[in-house]
């Protein structure tokens, strides 16, 4: 999602949410998301990604587990995955996935499910709540196998919306903080799997925060999260 964002001057963090960019601005943005959030999803038959790794490398990493839902919720793919790396320790306090749990689960690598995967994935609107990420370790596991990449239609990031919506507004960056999954389903009263970090529970999130935004979300109402140690009130 492109969003104009106008030169403004750089002042202090500490009046960046009440004076940079003018709360009339934030509303702008607000509606501007909704709009793109609804006519992609309006208009696209698509399915819902999420990924568990052992790192944050694309193509020396691992995948531990992948989940994609289509439209409507029903599970497409739901597989623990065998990496042929090492759980590092800051993914497994996330996942809390060990070696062990894959192996006394059957979990087999990559390249087993990359076939299945194709099939579900080809010519799709793929939604993933930060698709850099996920759609790069996607692409990064088939370079490391040397399989055929993920001809999909889009990759479709649903956290610009949501940091359109929710994140405060950071001049050093002339642009909105992205926030976790967590923080965006909280903020909009979607609940929170036990399983949070579980590939499909985190799918069903990504769902539910999209549905919420595409149904019945009064952005006029939502007030942004300001920035650590301000006011959340941005009159």
């Amino acid at each position: 999602m492109s969003v104009y964002m106008p030169q403004v001057k750089r002042h202090g963090d500490e009046v960046i949410y009440e004076k940079t960019p003018p709360y009339a601005w934030r509303k702008n943005y607000a509606r501007m998301a909704v709009k793109d959030t609804r006519r992609f999803y309006n208009s696209e038959d698509f399915v819902y990604l999420d990924t568990e790794t052992t790192d944050l490398s694309p193509v020396f990493g691992g995948f531990v587990q992948v989940g994609i839902l289509n439209k409507k919720g029903d599970i497409l793919f739901s597989e623990l995955i065998m990496p042929e790396a090492e759980i590092k320790e800051k993914a497994f306090k996330a996942h809390g996935l060990t070696q062990k749990d894959l192996e006394k689960a059957g979990a087999v690598p990559f390249p087993e499910h990359h076939e299945r995967l194709q099939e579900i994935l080809h010519g799709k609107s793929v939604v993933i709540y930060n698709a850099k990420f996920d759609s790069q370790f996607m692409q990064g596991q088939c370079l490391r196998y040397g399989l055929d990449p993920f001809l999909v239609d889009e990759w479709w990031d649903l956290m610009p919306p949501c940091a359109a919506l929710l994140g405060p507004y950071m001049s050093q960056y002339r642009d909105f903080r992205f926030i976790s999954l967590s923080e965006v389903g909280d903020k909009l009263k979607i609940n929170i799997p036990a399983n949070l970090h579980d590939a499909i529970a985190d799918c069903y999130l990504t769902k539910g925060i999209m549905e919420r935004i595409v149904n019945d979300i009064p952005h006029e109402e939502i007030k942004p999260l300001p920035p650590k140690g301000m006011s959340h009130d941005p009159s």
